[in-house]
C-alpha cells in the first residue's frame, strides 16, 4: 500500500517522519464463513512491515457480496505488537480497512492505522519522551488468497533484496 497521509508528518509531531517510507506491505491470514448468500464474517491475524517499522494484530472481518463475483469488505482490528526505528510504539493501536474486490483475485483497499508513539531516548535529536498519536492513511491493491500466496513470496524476496538481507557477488 502507499501512505497518502501521515498525521504526525502534517502536525510536525514526528520530525523523523519525512524519512519514513511511503510504501507499506501488509498481509492477513484467517478464515471467513458465509452466513447467508450476501453476508460473511470472519477474523484474521494481521501483519504489516516497511523498512523501518512493523505491526501485528487481530482483525474482525465482515463481507457483503455485491454479486457472486464482487464484494465489499469492512475489517476493524486492534494492533497488539509493533516497533519503529525512531520511536517506541505504545500498543494497543487501531487499524481498519475497507476493500472493494473482484472474486478471490484482487481488491482495491483503503486502510487507516492509529498508533500511540513515544520517542526513545537513543534517537538523536528527538524530544525524548514526547508522546503523540500517529494516524496514517493508506491505499493500494490487495491480492486474494491464491495470488496472495504468490505475491507474499515474491514481495518477501524483493523486500529481502531491497533491505540488503540477500547479497549477490
Amino acid at each position: 500500500m502507499y501512505r497518502f497521509v501521515d498525521d504526525s508528518r502534517l502536525r510536525g509531531a514526528d520530525p523523523s517522519a519525512e524519512n519514513e517510507p511511503d510504501f507499506f506491505f501488509s498481509g492477513e491470514l484467517g478464515l471467513m464463513v458465509n452466513k447467508t448468500e450476501k453476508h460473511a464474517i470472519g477474523g484474521t491475524f494481521y501483519f504489516g512491515i516497511s523498512s523501518d517499522l512493523w505491526r501485528t494484530g487481530l482483525k474482525a472481518r465482515y463481507r457483503y457480496w455485491l454479486t457472486k463475483e464482487s464484494y465489499l469488505d469492512v475489517s476493524p482490528g486492534v494492533l497488539l505488537f509493533g516497533d519503529a526505528s525512531t520511536s517506541a510504539v505504545n500498543m494497543p493501536g487501531f487499524t481498519a480497512h475497507i476493500a472493494l474486490g473482484a472474486s478471490d483475485w484482487i481488491a482495491l483497499v483503503g486502510q487507516v492505522e492509529v498508533v500511540p508513539r513515544i520517542y526513545d531516548a537513543d534517537y538523536a535529536g528527538a524530544p525524548t519522551g514526547q508522546r503523540w498519536t500517529d494516524v496514517s492513511w493508506y491505499g493500494g491493491v490487495k491480492l486474494g488468497s491464491y495470488p496472495g500466496v504468490v505475491g507474499a513470496a515474491v514481495g518477501g524476496l524483493v523486500g529481502l533484496l531491497l533491505s540488503g538481507g540477500i547479497a549477490f557477488e
